[in-house]
């Protein structure tokens, strides 16, 4: 089996109480059949207290006491690893900010952007973002149909990360580009099963990229972009609040776009974009929507549907720009690497934690107007 991460994965390393948004704090922590079975046979007074906090059910979890893993001490480390050590933590307390996901004979692993440290090494390098391959054992039994879409799928996922990583081309282009390329996909994978992915790839490489660039540059702009916000704003308000400070950060952008003329709107959005461009960081961008197409691309080995993949990687970015821009306006004109991070983890948060989240934006994408690829173009371009 092929094992896939980010250059960056082995680096990551948990700040521990140093972190400002503890993952033991706010979220239920759920405890996986074995590790529940080592804390049910755990001796002495801390394994009563291990029990006592325990809270049995379809899922069993940690109780938490105002917010907060019960074991969970006042210096904010953990007393589970302070007890018993670490290899006693449950598994999603020993894999976090850890993902993995599994296709064909291939294991793939990311940092979710949830997580501030993660955040980190997402963005603080400027290079662009490698990926590392090596083979680890598994029994895999091979499946000549399976791997055939698998090698297909991947060379969409791989062509569209290296469309968002095109530093000959401005940000914005290589956005729209890479919405574009996922239709043809899409169209091909529905009508041929991929059989003409490689003729795709080649109309998206080279000078032909520069031609496709130019004409998007040539559609008529048909929408109000400001309303254009609003009703995909709008989509993203309905969804399962997680955490309070989504709810705040939302509540924010809604104040400063929602009563503006379109005039004002593009003025917000340009003053920022027009500042983080002189600062020279689009290369934040670039590494944002590469970790979303990273993340998700390959799922559409599951539902066939790479479309709805790219569209969730760009609607992730129009949301967070808003919220960068807003962020621009409330700090007096200026926007920290701090801030890109921070951004990121509460969108992040609220958005990838929930598979209902998640689930209710895949419908989005494949019945909501607002996500048609023409009008996503005019909110990029």
């Amino acid at each position: 089996m092929i094992l896939r991460v980010p250059y960056y994965y082995k680096d990551f390393v948990c700040l521990a109480d140093r972190c400002k948004d503890s993952c033991c704090i706010g979220w239920e922590i759920d405890i996986d059949p074995d590790t529940y079975q080592y804390y049910e046979a755990v001796e002495g007074p801390f394994g009563d207290r291990l029990r006592s906090h325990m809270k049995a059910g379809k899922e069993t979890s940690f109780v938490l006491n105002k917010g907060r893993c019960p074991f969970l001490n006042e210096k904010n480390l953990c007393d589970i690893c302070t007890e018993l050590g670490e290899s006693s933590l449950c598994e999603i307390c020993t894999e976090y900010p850890r993902f993995t996901l599994e296709y064909g004979n291939v294991r793939e692993k990311c940092l979710g952007l949830s997580c501030e440290e993660a955040g980190r090494l997402v963005f603080l390098d400027t290079e662009k973002t490698t990926f590392e391959e090596t083979s680890i054992p598994f029994d895999y039994e091979e499946d000549e149909d399976e791997l055939q879409m698998v090698g297909e799928l991947t060379k969409a996922r791989d062509h569209a990360i290296t469309i968002i990583q095109n530093r000959e081309l401005p940000i914005s282009d290589r956005i729209a580009l890479v919405l574009r390329f996922a239709s043809d996909v899409q169209v091909d994978l529905n009508e041929k099963g991929l059989s003409s992915i490689d003729a795709i790839i080649k109309d998206y490489s080279g000078v032909k990229v520069k031609e496709q660039a130019e004409g998007i540059h040539n559609l008529t702009l048909e929408n109000d972009r400001q309303l254009l916000f609003k009703e995909r704003f709008k989509r993203f308000l309905g969804l399962e609040i997680l955490d309070d400070e989504w709810k705040e950060s939302a509540a924010r952008v809604t104040a400063l776009f929602d009563t503006v003329t379109e005039e004002q709107y593009l003025q917000y959005r340009e003053g920022f974009l027009s500042y983080y461009k002189e600062q020279g960081r689009d290369y934040e961008y670039e590494h944002l929507l590469v970790y979303f197409i990273f993340r998700y691309g390959m799922k559409a080995v599951y539902d066939q549907d790479f479309l709805a993949k790219i569209k969730f990687a760009v609607a992730s970015f129009l949301v967070i720009r808003d919220m960068d821009v807003e962020r621009f306006h409330s700090n007096g004109g200026n926007f920290t690497v701090e801030d890109r991070i921070d951004v990121a983890r509460i969108y992040s948060k609220e958005v990838e934690h929930s598979e209902d989240n998640l689930e209710t934006l895949a419908d989005d994408f494949m019945f909501e107007e607002i996500f048609d690829i023409k009008r996503m173009l005019q909110e990029i371009i």
